[in-house]
């Protein structure tokens, strides 16, 4: 069975699935079993539907996480085993991100939600505070002449990213796993433009 990618950039996202019946009655139908949880929240519990469809479409919120398993029932009622779990996680917004002086909030059709955080001077950071262990990953813009930035978690400089290259935005750069719970912070490097869109955040 396969499902939609770890981390989307769209609100909406439909995971899709096959199964076999080496049994010869047929497919009859689909279990699917879907939970979820916001980025610095509670895994909530399952909620389980049946269906005849092979997708189903999950209307994610920002920041959130979703995960699901499927599982197939045969003419003759024998059911599968679970599907593996798979997750899939929405960014939340720059707006989230705390800033210190020198940064501006913009907004523009190519961002995410339309909106972004940027500047030229170096030494300025964003944080998002209290972040629980798990994966994460930065959404940024690149261009010519971009500069660079360093993320840390507390005071450990865990990556540091180059923005410069061909105009681009949106684009996702993985972060190393929080093995605890930390503050995130993005500092600039450089006095070049650094545009900062978004960050993920998720469990593993």
């Amino acid at each position: 069975m396969n499902a939609a990618p770890a981390t989307t950039l769209a609100p909406t996202v439909k995971p899709s699935w096959t199964a076999a019946d080496t049994g010869g009655s047929g497919i009859r139908d689909y279990e699917v079993r879907v939970r979820k949880a916001a980025w610095n929240g509670s895994l909530g519990a399952w909620t389980t539907r049946t269906t005849t469809s092979t997708s189903l479409t999950l209307n994610l919120a920002r920041g959130s996480q979703h995960f699901y398993q499927v599982r197939s029932r045969d003419a003759a009622l024998n059911v599968s085993e679970w599907s593996p779990q798979k997750c899939t996680a929405l960014p939340l917004d720059d707006r989230k991100l705390k800033a210190s002086a020198g940064w501006r909030r913009a907004t523009g059709g190519g961002y995410l939600d339309k909106t972004v955080t940027s500047t030229s001077k170096q030494g300025k950071s964003l944080t998002l505070e209290g972040v629980p262990k798990g994966r994460a990953a930065l959404v940024v813009s690149k261009g010519r002449n971009n500069g660079a930035l360093e993320v840390r978690y507390g005071a450990r400089v865990v990556k540091r990213i180059s923005l410069n290259g061909a105009l681009r935005h949106k684009v996702v750069v993985k972060l190393p796993d929080l093995a605890r719970k930390s503050d995130i912070t993005i500092r600039t490097t450089t006095k070049r433009p650094v545009r900062v869109d978004g960050i993920v955040v998720a469990r593993r």
